[in-house]
């Protein structure tokens, strides 16, 4: 890590010292690798920082954050590993004066840790459920314009068809409807009739005898 300042060597400055680093060992584990077929150990530093560390520690994370092309807002997980070994470091420091600040703030630290799984977790539940959704969606459209296609041959087909009936049965219809006119004609001559008649019988005066009448 490239904040957390760490030692090779072991240092015996008494029961404190001893518990210290036992305690920094327990809240951030040594780290092991092999080199010239031996083991070597690099353990956490027991050596208080100073305010020097502290500036060089600032200085040290703006310019990983900027060499690492951080993103500066949203989810990045380069911030956030630059970050965690940041608060480690300050962990460790705080740690060193007093072990009980340092033991809340690694609760603290393990809190928000847990907190952010859980959020990366929904994240990424989420943008598989919308990809899921999208190809979903992506076939259903697909599927929904081949249907209209159909469709609209369909109606091209039906629209030809008509025409074609149209053109077929245009002759028929304009003689049964000259047929049907002259039904209706003569009907309504007879009934003309039938009525003429009727007045005769009845004794009613027709228009003649009306019109002779009055010029008399």
């Amino acid at each position: 890590p490239f904040a957390i300042s760490t030692t090779t060597k072991s240092s015996m400055m008494g029961k404190s010292t001893s518990r210290t680093e036992d305690l920094l060992n327990s809240m951030l584990k040594p780290r092991k690798w092999m080199k010239d077929d031996k083991i070597w150990v690099q353990t956490v530093s027991s050596t208080p920082a100073t305010r020097v560390d502290l500036k060089k520690l600032e200085s040290t994370l703006d310019t990983m954050l900027r060499e690492k092309k951080a993103k500066a807002y949203g989810i990045c997980s380069v911030r956030h590993d630059l970050y965690s070994q940041c608060l480690d470091e300050i962990i460790r420091q705080v740690t060193i004066g007093c072990a009980e600040k340092g033991l809340l703030l690694l609760r603290l630290r393990d809190e928000i840790r847990m907190t952010h799984s859980t959020y990366r977790s929904l994240y990424e539940s989420s943008i598989a459920y919308g990809m899921r959704k999208a190809i979903l969606t992506k076939a259903c459209e697909k599927e929904m314009n081949s249907t209209i296609s159909n469709l609209e041959h369909e109606i091209e087909e039906l629209a030809i068809q008509k025409a074609k009936l149209e053109e077929k049965f245009a002759p028929e219809e304009e003689y049964s409807n000259l047929k049907h006119e002259e039904e209706v004609s003569k009907l309504k001559n007879s009934n003309q009739k039938l009525m003429q008649m009727l007045e005769e019988k009845l004794g009613y005066p027709t228009e003649k005898d009306t019109g002779t009448g009055l010029l008399a």
